[in-house]
């Protein structure tokens, strides 16, 4: 898919529960959106529109493989989503659990919530009904998901230990430590470092290990290094690990 500058995305409710009309400059589609029972809730239109950029960004990649949100316009059609993204204060919000994904690999795209989209909902559905292409973009088709019950996440595979998410306080900790220009580029180093290079389980000794735990507020993290002299924090989850920071030791003379 080629890397595509603006995604658009329009959420309106369907007869079988919510549809995003979206596009971005190279093709355009519809997705459906089926909440786990009949009865709908207030908050199930912007899960929707969460869902439905969580799979196209990460699942689908409509926006182009291995995207992150530098170079990346999106047009939303719920605005509870770019405040809840933008501000700080609201990070107890019910859909907070849900954007995880977003604030590390996207957080640099720059939201909109115009009144005119380019996601106009009528064209689309009259598009798609004809099969025709639409201001050179081609159909893509979905099939239809279920609104999750467990937090949205983009986990990154890494051979040794299986699915690991990256915490926002890792690609904020890194970024700061290289003087990166960006959360993005961040998010990226560290997945890259994690996912192609061998993790080498760490030794620390009792008195070490009591203080991280004190610090963590938890006593089942684990250490690995890598190349670069990086040491990593892992904390084991249910169906992932998730990476709660890094720090170079010099000491560790790893290659």
């Amino acid at each position: 898919m080629k890397k595509a500058s603006l995604l658009s995305l329009h959420t309106s409710a369907h007869n079988s529960g919510y549809r995003t009309y979206w596009c971005t400059e190279e093709t355009y589609g519809t997705l459906t959106i089926i909440p786990p029972t009949s009865k709908q809730s207030n908050n199930d239109a912007v899960f929707s529109e969460i869902t439905a950029l969580h799979h196209l960004l990460t699942v689908e990649e409509v926006a182009g493989k291995d995207r992150t949100g530098s170079d990346l316009k999106i047009e939303l059609s719920r605005g509870a989503i770019k405040k809840l993204l933008k501000n700080p204060e609201r990070q107890t919000s019910i859909y907070c659990n849900h954007l995880h994904w977003f604030r590390t690999q996207f957080i640099d795209a720059k939201l909109s919530v115009p009144k005119k989209k380019k996601a106009n909902a009528q064209l689309i559905e009259k598009h798609l009904k004809s099969g025709e292409d639409w201001d050179g973009r081609s159909i893509y088709l979905c099939e239809p998901v279920t609104l999750p019950s467990k937090p949205l996440m983009a986990p990154t595979y890494v051979p040794e230990i299986g699915n690991v998410v990256i915490s926002l306080h890792a690609v904020k900790q890194f970024r700061k430590r290289n003087d990166m220009e960006s959360d993005s580029k961040s998010w990226r180093k560290i997945r890259n470092m994690i996912a192609n290079e061998k993790l080498v389980p760490g030794e620390l000794d009792d008195t070490v290990l009591a203080q991280k735990a004190r610090k963590w507020d938890r006593s089942d993290a684990h250490f690995f290094n890598c190349a670069r002299s990086w040491q990593l924090v892992l904390l084991p989850g249910e169906s992932y690990w998730t990476l709660a920071t890094l720090y170079q030791r010099p000491d560790l003379g790893l290659v």
